[in-house]
């Protein structure tokens, strides 16, 4: 999908790639979650179940986020 991206703006570009890359690390911090055992995580909370499915979600969004950020920050120097 990333291909049909290329000839769009740079904001849809760094949207993109955020939310891509974003979403990578909220799977990664989920995977982390994971591997803790559940011992290490107190029996009442639901922190540990939140981590591993809204993990993904959340990394998502900070990823969309940042990238938006990124594009519409005006670069001196920058060239069409």
């Amino acid at each position: 999908m990333g291909h049909a991206y290329r000839h769009r703006s740079t904001r849809a570009r760094r949207v993109f790639w955020g939310g891509v890359t974003g979403y990578g690390a909220g799977l990664v911090f989920a995977a982390v979650a994971m591997l803790v055992p559940a011992v290490d995580w107190t029996g009442s909370s639901p922190l540990r179940e939140m981590a591993v499915h809204a993990g993904p979600l959340a990394g998502w969004l900070l990823g969309i986020g940042v990238g938006w950020a990124l594009a519409t920050r005006r670069r001196e120097n920058s060239h069409p």
